[in-house]
């Protein structure tokens, strides 16, 4: 079973997180996952940090994906193709989802780490 499946025990998780002071670290956060959360009553609170808007703003004329960025600045092969997310229901184990989830948080916090200092050089 995936979290989601679970129940409130999870959302209620999810919602205090991030509803907490504490930085959000994200790809795409600002666009995409602070909308959806909104959607389900969640709402952002402290400082957000958006590695595809770091990105555009040291390279507004590159990509921003996190593909192309995991490919620019990362050793990390690929893998968003082998789960497609939770929400395609590709990952049905609990293993595959928690080493998915992990890769992407990985992925995030070192490009966050990468592009950060460059962003504050600027400043």
């Amino acid at each position: 079973m995936l979290p989601h499946e679970e129940g409130n025990c999870w959302q209620t998780a999810i919602r205090e997180l991030c509803e907490s002071p504490c930085i959000k670290l994200g790809h795409n956060l600002i666009s995409f996952d602070r909308w959806w959360l909104a959607q389900k009553g969640t709402h952002l609170q402290g400082e957000i940090r958006d590695t595809l808007a770091i990105h555009h703003v040291l390279d507004p004329a590159s990509a921003h994906s996190l593909e192309f960025l995991v490919s620019r600045y990362l050793w990390e092969p690929w893998y968003k193709d082998e789960g497609q997310g939770h929400d395609q229901a590709k990952i049905t184990d609990w293993a595959s989802y928690q080493a998915y989830c992990g890769l992407d948080a990985m992925c995030t916090r070192e490009l966050h780490d990468i592009l950060w200092p460059q962003l504050e050089a600027r400043a």
